[in-house]
């Protein structure tokens, strides 16, 4: 599992940089972020900012927990690929490669749905929405199996 995680997180960087360009590429100059209670934005950014917002973003996130991965590296035999052989330390510096890769899909789907929102095609955004709540809900599962590893470690 630790393999097939950090395979799906080396992957995640490409497709996070190539989701964000192409999305860049069809935004308008000023990208709404936040709205009022009729749908009306009521605060927006220019298309720039937006983008080096996310850079900034996804690069703080993976720095920091890169930062903690590679400070607790020499505590973790790295041979180790199942959870279940692992011992507390070993499974959180492996959960926290994990965590990035939910924090990236949460940032991938947010940006196609902020892409979509803002489509010079006319989409029924409404049918996206699930986009919005897929990246939060990957970050609580994860959270959870967070708790069920440190219940299960000695």
């Amino acid at each position: 599992m630790v393999k097939a995680i950090r395979f799906c997180y080396l992957i995640s960087i490409p497709i996070f940089l190539a989701v964000l360009s192409y999305y860049y590429a069809l935004m308008p100059e000023t990208v709404s972020v936040y709205f009022d209670a009729n749908g009306l934005a009521t605060y927006t950014v220019a298309k720039g900012n937006f983008f080096y917002a996310c850079i900034g973003i996804f690069a703080l996130t993976n720095g920091l927990i890169m930062l903690y991965r590679r400070l607790t590296k020499h505590a973790v035999d790295m041979s180790l690929i199942d959870f279940s052989e692992m011992n507390k330390t070993e499974s959180n510096y492996h959960w926290f490669g994990g965590l990035s890769l939910m924090f990236n899909v949460c940032y991938i789907l947010s940006i196609v749905f902020i892409g979509l929102y803002h489509s010079k095609e006319k989409f029924d955004i409404t049918d996206y929405a699930a986009l919005v709540y897929l990246g939060p809900i990957f970050i609580i599962l994860w959270i959870f199996w967070f708790i069920y590893l440190q219940f299960t470690k000695k």
